[in-house]
């Protein structure tokens, strides 16, 4: 079973196209859910995982009827038992093992969850007694084993480890506790081409490997790709509004062959020690795209007018840091970019590999409009499957407060009261 993992993109749209491939989904929140059903996902195709979920979340799973929910703990075991007894259901789970495998340098450490240090899952040694408790629900049925490593993992062994590791808790649950499950859950986290010094794996090879043991037990395995399927499948167009050149003076100078910037003679560019810098400030920010102020990943920027002989590694003549306008120097796309052309104001650049926790981790930052989204399919048509915000979008829900009794306001006017008695005295 395939669970496209819904936070990686969820625009509708994307859902919709999903589940008319057959895809099933993983979702992380109520929210998650709600947009699946919205758009016909049949509930039986939906996996539930995340570490936090609430009362009236576990609720709306249970009264959806969603495939599985994969439990996180033992008090979250008994909030879903006590949510499916209040309905009159019975809920199928499946029980998150965090394996303990040791992901160190297998990828960024804030996108790794399948290690004891991080706060998912539970224990592998205490697997066969929570599993027991489920068992003896009457409001609960159990489907199987689950677990996650991270993200953007790129070797296939931590996988291998952690698939054997759930086989063999598989066997003992067996033989030890007569509690047969149906499937194994792998989740995702497979590395996806969002840069070029980052070696793609061969994902339907991995999975066969992965796969057959599974199988040879007679389980089904079940997989929760995210960026893998969305990374390469989106780009973020951004207009180029200013370009920066440290070290000049009114513009004047000439270019300098190997940073863009311009040399000014009568400048002792030279002083600090550092080179001159030449930055491009263009209109979109990290409240558009985080991942690089979050996880220092620098995706391939394309100008939108490059030619063949112009694009990004080959021999070039300029360099540049491509920045955003939001006030905090971690609003950075791309350090010491080298491009074959020179870059002008007004024109456009491409930064690649967005379509995977793109629009999903954006903000309103700095009280910054989030972008439209445009589905591009096959030829030159398109739709746009998100409208573009505008300021009154923004605040739309907000409202004041001018009924608050502001004590400073009240401190203020009693300063003045008593300043102008004072004069008053004084004058006298």
């Amino acid at each position: 079973m395939l669970c496209y993992a819904v936070k990686a993109n969820s625009n509708v749209a994307l859902l919709e196209i999903f589940s008319r491939l057959g895809c099933g989904f993983d979702v992380v929140s109520g929210g998650e859910i709600s947009r699946c059903l919205s758009v016909g996902v049949d509930p039986s195709k939906i996996v539930y995982s995340g570490c936090g979920k609430s009362i009236e979340e576990i609720d709306y799973a249970v009264r959806s009827e969603v495939f599985c929910i994969n439990v996180e703990s033992w008090a979250e075991l008994e909030r879903i038992e006590d949510r499916a007894r209040a309905h009159n259901k019975v809920q199928n789970v499946s029980i998150r093992i965090n394996p303990d495998v040791n992901l160190e340098g297998h990828s960024h450490p804030n996108i790794l969850t399948g290690s004891s240090i991080h706060k998912f899952g539970v224990p592998l040694q205490e697997a066969p007694e929570i599993y027991n408790r489920a068992k003896a629900s009457a409001h609960l049925k159990v489907k199987g084993i689950s677990c996650h490593l991270g993200s953007s993992i790129q070797q296939l062994e931590p996988f291998i480890e952690a698939r054997d590791k759930l086989l063999a808790l598989a066997d003992a649950l067996r033989q030890e506790n007569r509690i047969w499950v149906e499937h194994i859950n792998l989740g995702g986290g497979f590395a996806a081409q969002i840069a070029t010094n980052l070696d793609v794996p061969d994902i339907p090879a991995w999975v066969e490997k992965l796969a057959k043991p599974i199988t040879e037990r007679g389980l089904k395995l079940v997989l929760e790709p995210g960026r893998s399927l969305m990374a390469d499948a989106g780009i973020l167009l951004t207009k180029i509004e200013y370009v920066k050149r440290f070290g000049s003076v009114g513009g004047s100078g000439t270019s300098s062959p190997r940073s863009g910037s311009l040399i000014e003679s009568s400048i002792p560019s030279a002083k600090s020690g550092k080179a001159n810098k030449a930055f491009v400030v263009v209109d979109a920010g990290f409240n558009d795209f985080a991942r690089t102020a979050l996880y220092g990943q620098q995706h391939k920027i394309i100008p939108s007018n490059a030619k063949v002989d112009q694009l990004p590694g080959l021999p070039s003549e300029y360099k540049y840091d491509i920045v955003g306008p939001i006030c905090e120097s971690t609003d950075i796309f791309f350090r010491d970019l080298i491009l074959s052309q020179k870059l002008e104001n007004n024109s456009a650049l491409a930064i690649c590999d967005v379509g995977a926790y793109g629009m999903t981790l954006s903000s309103n930052y700095n009280s910054r409009n989030r972008a439209a989204e445009v589905l591009i399919s096959d030829g030159p048509s398109h739709t746009l499957i998100r409208e573009r915000e505008t300021y009154e979008d923004q605040y739309a829900k907000e409202r004041t407060a001018t009924d608050i009794n502001l004590r400073a306001l009240e401190m203020l006017e009693e300063f003045a009261s008593k300043e102008d008695l004072a004069q008053t005295e004084n004058g006298n």
